[in-house]
């Protein structure tokens, strides 16, 4: 089975390529899958030691039945030597003694091994609390990290405009390739929503016109070599390993799933049958329903970045779809190729030229590739209007605002304001929902889909948040630190203290190209005692500013697990090529370690207070309405119902 290439999970997660907390889905912190302490020292110390003492007993009481010997002289005999281990050092054997007298009178006769006249037991060092006192103490200073050396790379463009990265490593005898090329599921045409999944599943499954899939998958397993493809929301990826040995015919085979693929009938079938098997169930993870829900209300339905594939579409999806996605998106003047391992860079740069360097683009394209499109910034719908004809609303101001061209970010400077609609209004930061509060004398809304039989409720809200080249989107980060560590502010009250949730989380994305989210929420069986915790929460963070030692918390979280973007030259190099796609300074990850360092309480208590409006937020629940909806009402809100399929 054609698995996800390594390539698209980069541009997979959000788009957003830089050091930050590890968080799970929605922002939330990993925590180890048991809580339970280990036990402690003396504890292991004392277990060690019964063990040990057992072991001598049976060691001795089989010697005593196998040799004749005494009890005691057998115990001599199964003593370890003085070297104990975690023991200490047993006392010295005494030299052998003459042998007593037998129980008849008679001298026994004397043996290899005498006991002595008197046994010691062997004593155990560590039995309590004085272990601890033996211990050295546990460091609490630390010497620096010594300073981080960034491996060099070579860099070169190919006669059609093809820009490759070479990144030599010689510790393994390996050579690991990555293609990307732009376009992705933001290039699917409307209406086959899916076809750049496909493409790239078909590509690879389906084999090239010179190998199709039997012969290059058996010749693929005969050298332990790996071809894969996969589609993220902005590029199509092409991913090789192989040893270093084989790298002349991977690479070709590799060039030729790119450049000549068969995309066999048979393959297409079968990728559609499994994506629409994956819709049968897109509706078993309440959590899945929100997140969709959530974004196609905040961009509206038909919003590049809220469609989602249908039955009806992945279905009308032909082989001549895939060919018309190839053709468009799949040339060598919008992709860049990295290349990492064990080879010498001037015979790898032949060796690239001779696979790719006459690779065109297809007959009838343009020229310059096509420019990867873009939607309308997001907006909360007005609460007197329907979903239904705020969606609408959205869908028109989207189809009125898909500019063809996406300038690559040079800098940190501010974004341009979006254009202003019925449901935007100009702020102090770019754009911010106007017209979503409540009207006077009506409660907050929330729109609930129901789902009979949930025991949980899962909750979320969300508002327009910001783009990666928003000048608050250092102190925001670490306004998400402080909100989602283990003794975070969403974590401590509405976990520790109130026990409303298991897993609660809040932060923004930061898409590179568009406005991205603020959301935050959970999963709960109160759902109206944990909105208006969450809401009171996000509200005083708009309003008051965080203690300095939350600061600095939230920030050396990010800082001291900077250097693990560092932990291999293949994860390095993903990270050049994701940038040069995005066309992002290759220093950008420095500077935000930079701009993270920069972050004090006052840009903290300013960036929230211009992007965190909780009474203005849109509320998704996906719940039993019988349940959900009595626990809201009761909690202040009004709840509007929201249809599983709206």
């Amino acid at each position: 089975m054609v698995k996800p290439s390594p390539g698209h999970v980069v541009l997979c997660q959000a788009q957003c390529i830089r050091a930050r907390p590890r968080t799970g889905t929605y922002g939330h912190t990993t925590r180890p899958a048991c809580l339970t302490p280990p036990p402690p020292l003396i504890s292991l110390l004392e277990v060690a030691a019964r063990s040990t003492a057992a072991i001598l007993l049976t060691a001795t009481l089989v010697l005593s039945a196998t040799s004749g010997l005494p009890a005691d002289a057998a115990a001599v005999a199964a003593a370890p030597p003085p070297s104990a281990g975690i023991l200490g050092p047993l006392p010295p054997q005494q030299p052998p003694p003459t042998v007593p007298v037998g129980s008849a009178g008679v001298a026994a006769q004397p043996s290899a091994i005498s006991p002595p006249d008197t046994l010691v037991a062997p004593t155990i060092r560590f039995t309590g609390l004085e272990a601890l006192e033996s211990l050295p103490p546990l460091p609490t200073e630390f010497p620096p990290l010594p300073e981080l050396q960034l491996p060099s790379y070579t860099t070169a463009k190919l006669r059609n405009g093809l820009r490759v990265f070479l990144l030599r490593d010689e510790e393994v005898p390996l050579v690991r390739a990555t293609l990307l090329m732009r376009g992705g599921q933001y290039g699917s045409p409307p209406g086959k929503v899916g076809v750049a999944t496909l493409t790239a599943y078909v590509q690879r499954a389906g084999g090239s016109v010179a190998h199709p899939a039997p012969s290059l998958d058996y010749r693929l397993e005969e050298l332990a070599a790996s071809i894969e493809m996969g589609a993220g929301p902005q590029a199509v990826s092409a991913d090789m390993q192989c040893l270093a040995e084989d790298v002349e015919e991977v690479m070709g085979l590799m060039a030729e799933v790119v450049r000549t693929p068969a995309l066999p009938g048979d393959k297409l079938a079968l990728y559609q049958a499994q994506i629409l098997n994956a819709l049968e169930h897109q509706n078993d993870s309440p959590a899945a329903i929100g997140r969709r829900k959530i974004t196609k209300l905040l961009y509206g339905p038909d919003s590049i970045y809220a469609r989602t594939p249908t039955k009806a579409g992945v279905s009308s999806i032909s082989p001549d779809d895939l060919r018309a996605y190839v053709a468009r998106w799949e040339r060598p003047d919008a992709a860049v190729l990295g290349v990492v391992g064990a080879f010498e860079p001037r015979e790898m740069l032949a060796l690239l030229d001779r696979e790719f360097g006459d690779w065109a683009p297809a007959l009838g394209q343009p020229d310059e590739p096509p420019a990867v499109p873009r939607g309308a910034p997001p907006a909360v719908p007005a609460l007197n209007s329907t979903p239904a004809a705020a969606a609408a609303a959205a869908a028109t101001t989207a189809s009125s605002a898909q500019p063809e061209s996406s300038p690559p970010i040079s800098s940190f400077a501010p974004a341009a304001a979006p254009p202003t609609s019925t449901f935007l209004s100009e702020g102090s930061k770019g754009a911010t929902p106007a017209t979503t509060a409540a009207p006077s004398g009506r409660r907050p809304v929330v729109y609930l889909v129901d789902r009979p039989g949930l025991t949980q409720a899962y909750v979320l809200t969300a508002e327009p948040g910001i783009s990666l080249s928003d000048p608050d989107l250092f102190a925001l980060d670490v306004l998400g630190g402080i909100f989602n560590s283990f003794g975070g502010q969403l974590f401590d009250t509405l976990r520790s203290r109130e026990g409303l949730a298991y897993s609660v989380s809040g932060g923004w994305d930061s898409p590179a190209y568009h406005q991205g989210l603020f959301v935050a929420g959970g999963q709960t069986s109160s759902p109206g005692e944990f909105l208006r915790a969450l809401r009171q929460i996000l509200g005083r963070a708009a309003t008051e500013a965080p203690t300095a030692q939350e600061l600095e918390a939230a920030k050396a979280e990010t800082l001291n697990s900077f250097v693990f973007n560092f932990a291999s030259t293949a994860s390095q190099l993903q990270r050049i090529l994701v940038y040069e796609l995005l066309g992002l300074p290759q220093n950008f990850l420095f500077k935000y370690k930079q701009g993270i360092e920069g972050v004090e309480l006052e840009s903290v208590a300013r960036a929230a207070a211009a992007h965190l409006h909780p009474e203005r937020q849109a509320v998704v629940v996906v719940g039993d309405r019988e349940v959900a909806q009595l626990s809201l009402e009761v909690a202040g809100f009004e709840v509007l119902p929201l249809r599983l399929d709206d």
